[in-house]
């Protein structure tokens, strides 16, 4: 977001998803090691879907626009964006590793605030 100092934290992100005026419907604010968070206009909370713990993380905007562009909706996009990027982190090459669809329908992990 224009202006404000990148989140280091989950809490970090909340709070500025939280006190931001959304100049847009949605906001992702990726945080690495700690997964994402997203927020949309009119939601009252912002939701976090942690990451499982891996090396590195590759794939997630891929991921999330696919997500959305089949009509997911947001929370769940971003958190099947986290999986992908996770679960490629784990291969050998972005191309290689990047998972399939089915690799990607765990148990959900959303955490809402």
């Amino acid at each position: 977001m224009h202006g404000a100092d990148r989140p280091a934290t989950v809490d970090e992100a909340r709070a500025l998803l939280e006190r931001a005026a959304l100049p847009c419907r949605t906001v992702v604010v990726t945080l690495g090691a700690d997964g994402a968070a997203c927020k949309e206009a009119h939601a009252t909370h912002t939701v976090h879907v942690p990451a499982p713990s891996v090396e590195a993380v590759d794939n997630f905007c891929g991921a999330l626009a696919d997500a959305l562009a089949s009509g997911t909706a947001l929370p769940a996009a971003v958190e099947r964006a986290v999986l992908a990027a996770s679960h490629a982190a784990t291969g050998l090459g972005a191309q290689t590793a990047m998972p399939y669809a089915a690799q990607l329908d765990p148990p959900a992990v959303i955490s809402a605030s």
